[in-house]
């Protein structure tokens, strides 16, 4: 629903803002697939440390939630050297 986003807080769009992320807190989800980070390898954008605190940081936000859902984590599409993706 927002494309464009990103899983790191400090970016231009951070999902973490987004109306999609408080209703997904807000819906007591039993399952959870995170797959953000494609947007965040971009050369203005790209912290690894930050990326895998924020990653955590989400991560742990639907762990909490009282529905304790089970959580997948999606590794985004490889970015190569080129800018391309493949």
């Amino acid at each position: 629903p927002h494309a464009g986003t990103t899983m790191q807080k400090k970016s231009d769009l951070p999902y973490w803002n987004t109306w999609a992320y408080r209703e997904a807190l807000d819906s007591s989800p039993d399952v959870v697939y995170l797959m953000l980070g494609t947007n965040d390898a971009r050369d203005v954008s790209w912290n690894a440390a930050k990326y895998r605190e924020d990653t955590i940081a989400m991560i742990q936000s639907f762990l909490r939630l009282s529905s304790s859902p089970q959580v997948y984590l999606f590794a985004p599409i490889p970015l190569f050297a080129d800018g391309k993706n493949g």
